[in-house]
Parts: C-alpha cells; structure tokens; sequence
C-alpha cells in the first residue's frame, strides 16, 4: 500500500471527525476502540481494516466513500455534488448553520 494513502485517509478522518465535533475518544468509542487507535489512523500510522471503515463511516454518518473523497483527485462536479447532498441529509440544524456561516464567509474571500 501506498504510504501516502494512509496519510490521506487520516486526515479525512480527522476532518470527518471535527466537523461533526466529535474528540477521538468519542469516534473511539462509537466504534469499540480507544483515542490511540484513532489517532494512529489520523496520523497515518496505520490504516483499518474494511470493517472497521465500514464502522467509522457508520459513526461518523457518512458514507465510506466521504472517507476516500479527495479534492485534489476528484473534481466531478456531480459527484461532489451528490457526497455534499448526502453530507448535509445526515446533519442536524446546528451543524447546517455552522456549514452555512463557513461557506459564507469563506465565499466573501
């Protein structure tokens, strides 16, 4: 396997994770683990197991592809289009707010 797969697994996780303002020991805990599995995942250090994807996707209210979607890779329109769609299906009220002030403010730049 690749070393940067891992790498860029990680940092989607991670990213996953604080959107939906989780702590390690949180997502650790929905999926039968402690805070150092996941960091060694955020990190690169190691990369799961299909199960244990399938489980941090299920724990995170995503689908396993959110955790493979890189912007650098894929820049289909429709595709970014649909993950958005089913990202924003599985969000509470608060967390829509939050997503609505980033794009915002992130539109005004």
């Amino acid at each position: 396997m690749s070393s940067e797969l891992p790498r860029r697994f990680g940092r989607r996780l991670a990213f996953l994770r604080k959107v939906r303002n989780l702590e390690q020991h949180q997502l650790g805990q929905r999926v039968g683990r402690d805070n150092k599995f996941i960091s060694r995942i955020e990190t690169g250090q190691n990369f799961p197991r299909p199960e244990m994807i399938d489980r941090l996707a299920k724990a995170l209210q995503v689908p396993v592809s959110a955790l493979f979607f890189d912007e650098g890779v894929d820049n289909n329109p429709k595709s970014m289009r649909r993950f958005i769609d089913t990202f924003l299906d599985k969000s509470e009220a608060k967390q829509l707010r939050k997503y609505f002030l980033q794009v915002l403010i992130s539109h005004e730049d």
